[in-house]
């Protein structure tokens, strides 16, 4: 897929193994064919084929695809135009947006310690403008978490620092923010 020294980077070739395994029921492999799908790597993209490779790999409990699979019923299948859009008939583009499943989904990842679940999560929870006290300090600890684990975001850090700017969780620390941002820079 990326290549190496001796051989040179040939994502439709990735693209069909990644087809081939997924047929074979491997989840991280359907999740990987999933992800060619959706940004149209090796493939033309189809976010509704991709959407439904998520499903399957997020039912056998994949994470990563569990959590692309909330995402999506978060969000919405995203085309990029009316195009790509027009390719699908109307009944045909499922999941259908469903975001009280997507947030439980998300929960659920954040509380098994799913690094960008747990952004995701704090993100949803400091945007609440009821957010009470025991969920603001789940959004801090989450967002601090993620953001120190090996496999932080910019978003991770930009989360933190949108903790210590608005006080969810810790008190208004406005170096702490600034550390935060300049680390999601």
């Amino acid at each position: 897929f990326y290549g190496t020294a001796t051989r040179r980077k040939n994502p439709m070739l990735a693209a069909h193994w990644y087809r081939v395994a997924a047929q074979a029921d491997a989840p991280a492999a359907i999740f990987n064919y999933a992800l060619c799908l959706d940004q149209g790597i090796g493939v033309e993209r189809d976010p509704v084929a991709a959407a439904e490779h998520y499903r399957r790999a997020s039912e056998m409990g994949f994470m990563p695809a569990r959590f692309n699979y909330a995402m999506v019923l978060l969000r919405g299948i995203r085309f990029r135009d009316a195009k790509e859009r027009n390719k699908h008939k109307p009944e045909e583009i499922l999941p259908k947006q469903d975001s009280k499943r997507a947030i439980l989904m998300i929960k659920e990842l954040a509380e098994k310690k799913f690094p960008p679940a747990m952004t995701e999560y704090a993100s949803i929870l400091i945007r609440n403008p009821d957010i009470s006290a025991a969920q603001a300090a789940t959004a801090f600890q989450m967002a601090s978490e993620a953001a120190q684990s090996p496999e932080a975001t910019a978003k991770a850090w930009r989360v933190l620092g949108d903790c210590y700017f608005s006080g969810v969780g810790v008190e208004p620390d406005a170096q702490k923010m600034l550390a935060a941002l300049q680390k999601a820079i």
